[in-house]
């Protein structure tokens, strides 16, 4: 019994990186996101206006006329068309309320620093989606799926059922055509330690299921302890170990340049040649969230829609 307890813990150690598909796991061609389930484009409405939130009278500034406007609204004074009201949420809080108008007081006063956001989910100047999708954005990607098919292709049996292993991925887009891609450190504590969770999981279910099979009259506990493990944490600290998952993570920087098409944009890699556009995706906007529809950046189309939030 101890030759084969001492062998199945071997295997469920070296597991987490020697099974097929995620050793070599790499930052695709392209750019590495995060899906959210149920949502689609087919429920976004077709863009119509853009410009900046609290501008209800949409001239293209946001003043002490616009938060007069709102007051006035509130007070039934006078009536906003479908555009204003978009643009008359200034605090973003999904409704019209006095805190809009005092939002705009603030920051004209210079109470606040916060200035109104360029809301261009109604956009349909192109311009004005170019200049909106600037900046630094974040997601997450969801790799349970590509674990439980690496472990499943392994053939070992361990029959783990990952669901909630996620890494976080930054994407930057600069005014002069250049983008980045970059694993997002900031999730990795996140990820280890819900990994750390499944495995743990995963690995009490397959070890009680070799006891029955075996008809041993013994426990997960005590199988470790004969192989110098103190509890089933400091086993799963071992095989899930911090050092294991950043090698797992160490994913290349993707950059290089990038051009718009009206919704869609192409991409360059520099890893791939400087010149030419290798990769593409459809893009539209969600509230403040660049929302990406496809393109050829995954194989598994399953990732989309993908959503980033602006940081």
């Amino acid at each position: 019994m101890k030759k084969a307890v001492v062998a199945l813990i071997s295997v469920l150690l070296i597991s987490i990186l020697s099974v097929s598909g995620v050793s070599a796991y790499q930052m695709p061609e392209g750019m590495l996101v995060t899906l959210t389930e149920g949502e689609s484009f087919e429920n976004i409405q077709s863009p119509q206006v853009y410009g900046y939130v609290g501008d209800t009278d949409l001239n293209g500034k946001v003043n002490i006329k616009d938060a007069t406007a709102i007051q006035k609204f509130l007070a039934s004074i006078i009536e906003f068309d479908e555009d204003a009201k978009r643009l008359a949420d200034a605090d973003l809080s999904g409704k019209i309320n006095v805190k809009d108008a005092t939002a705009i007081q603030k920051f004209l006063a210079g109470i606040s620093s916060e200035a109104p956001v360029y809301h261009a989910l109604f956009a349909t100047d192109d311009e004005a989606r170019f200049q909106f999708m600037l900046g630094s954005w974040a997601a997450k990607i969801n790799i349970s799926k590509e674990l439980n098919n690496a472990f499943a292709d392994s053939n070992n049996g361990l029959g783990f059922d990952f669901k909630g292993i996620e890494v976080g991925v930054l994407l930057t887009l600069n005014e002069d055509m250049s983008y980045s891609l970059e694993y997002d450190d900031r999730t990795f504590a996140e990820t280890l330690n819900q990994l750390r969770k499944e495995y743990s999981e995963g690995m009490i279910k397959y070890f009680e299921q070799f006891i029955k099979d075996n008809k041993l009259n013994t426990t997960v506990e005590k199988i470790l302890e004969t192989s110098g493990y103190k509890s089933v944490e400091d086993f799963v600290n071992a095989a899930v170990s911090e050092e294991k998952l950043k090698a797992l993570m160490d994913i290349d920087t993707v950059k290089g340049k990038f051009k718009v098409d009206k919704n869609t944009v192409f991409i360059t890699n520099t890893n791939i040649t400087d010149d030419e556009y290798v990769g593409y995706f459809d893009f539209g906007f969600y509230d403040t969230n660049l929302m990406i529809e496809n393109g050829n950046l995954f194989e598994n189309h399953d990732f989309y829609p993908i959503i980033f939030e602006r940081q």
